[in-house]
């Protein structure tokens, strides 16, 4: 109870209620005709939509307070209610990424409310009336829908419902004066079935993200008895690894000379989702990429902890992006030899050429480890 909430939920449930029906019109018609063609074609008459009790615009129309025109629709709270109907069970709510990176909003599971609405039209013209009330009446069967951004998540939206009693009291002067104002009153109800928000926590948290992949179960038994009964001990389980960071597999050339650097190729995966390449070597020492706040510095970097600690020299690239898998460069020209890695990032994590180009194909002994001459990086040697 003690963090403050208020995200303006009724006022703008009001206003989109008043959005919605400040739009009915009228028209006046000719009765000389069978026709009943408009006497002002073209010009639709708009009533007055106020926000206030009924009570308080007959006093000001009737005593000539405010420069009020019949027909007028107002309209006004006059109930608040949780909705017992749309409460589930004790649920912590929603959680997202606030700003697409790694800080979380959690604003809880928010409260159905249901606003009851009092709306009065009054108008000196019964076919006002009748106007007035064909206007909305048949687009509330059963409902309507008005749609509001979420508080916490503006991107996102809400879709409140809502619905109308489906009836109209009439009322018509029968004690009046002959200079007192003849107004027919039409008094109805609506209900908002809107929602009332918990305060919003903040807490650190990494991201997730949808990778979207189909898979096909396939008929592989094995026809031996003994093979089957082999793999039902619980150590044979089957499963696949999903990563969505990007890999780098294989470079060519590997081996270039210094003074003409040549156009290396570079083939691995997801590059058509990265943010940013380097080249890591003490060739390049003239920038210093720290990543030890970094979102980067979690999930994948058990294997690599100077990057996730401290950081490396080099240089950032900007590549010529073939395909998903395929990004061509050339390198700056140096003067020294040695030995470079390539680095390729993106928010679901970071590719190394000396990482990635080690990898493990089934041979008939098994998963054996191999790896390509570039496990050490691409190096850079002195031109002939």
């Amino acid at each position: 109870m003690k963090n403050y909430t208020y995200n303006f939920e009724v006022s703008t449930l009001i206003a989109q209620f008043m959005g919605a029906f400040n739009e009915v019109v009228i028209k006046r018609y000719d009765r000389t005709n069978s026709h009943k063609t408009p006497v002002q074609k073209g010009e639709d008459i708009s009533p007055t939509f106020l926000y206030s009790p009924k009570q308080r615009v007959i006093h000001d129309f009737t005593n000539n307070q405010a420069k009020l025109r019949l027909p007028i629709c107002c309209f006004s709270i006059s109930g608040f209610s949780r909705d017992q109907n749309r409460v589930f069970n004790k649920i912590e709510g929603p959680s997202f990424t606030a700003d697409q990176r790694t800080n979380h909003l959690e604003p809880g599971q928010p409260l159905p409310i249901d606003l009851e609405i009092s709306m009065t039209i009054l108008s000196r013209y019964q076919e006002d009336m009748d106007q007035l009330i064909s206007n909305f009446a048949p687009y509330c069967d059963p409902y309507i829908a008005v749609s509001w951004p979420d508080p916490y998540n503006p991107e996102e939206e809400i879709r409140t419902i809502i619905e109308w009693s489906g009836n109209a009291n009439i009322s018509y002067p029968t004690d009046i004066k002959y200079n007192d104002n003849f107004i027919i009153t039409a008094d109805t109800t609506f209900t908002i079935k809107g929602w009332l928000f918990k305060a919003s926590n903040e807490f650190a948290g990494g991201i997730i993200h949808n990778i979207d992949s189909r898979f096909y179960a396939v008929s592989d038994i094995y026809c031996d008895y003994s093979a089957n009964v082999a793999n039902q001990q619980p150590e044979n389980t089957d499963f696949i690894y999903i990563s969505g960071q990007p890999t780098i597999t294989d470079v060519y050339p590997y081996v270039y000379p210094n003074e003409t650097p040549l156009t290396i190729s570079v083939v691995g995966t997801n590059f058509n989702f990265t943010t940013a390449y380097y080249l890591s070597g003490d060739m390049f020492n003239d920038t210093f990429f720290d990543f030890t706040s970094s979102q980067y510095t979690s999930g994948y970097f058990d294997y690599v902890p100077a990057v996730s600690g401290i950081g490396f020299y080099g240089t950032q690239i900007t590549p010529n992006i073939l395909s998903p898998n395929v990004f061509q460069f050339t390198p700056p020209s140096v003067s020294a030899v040695g030995l470079f890695d390539i680095i390729a990032i993106n928010d679901a994590g970071v590719g190394y050429l000396t990482q990635d180009s080690l990898f493990y194909p089934l041979t008939a002994d098994g998963y054996t480890p191999w790896q390509k001459p570039c496990i050490n990086g691409v190096e850079i040697v002195n031109s002939y």
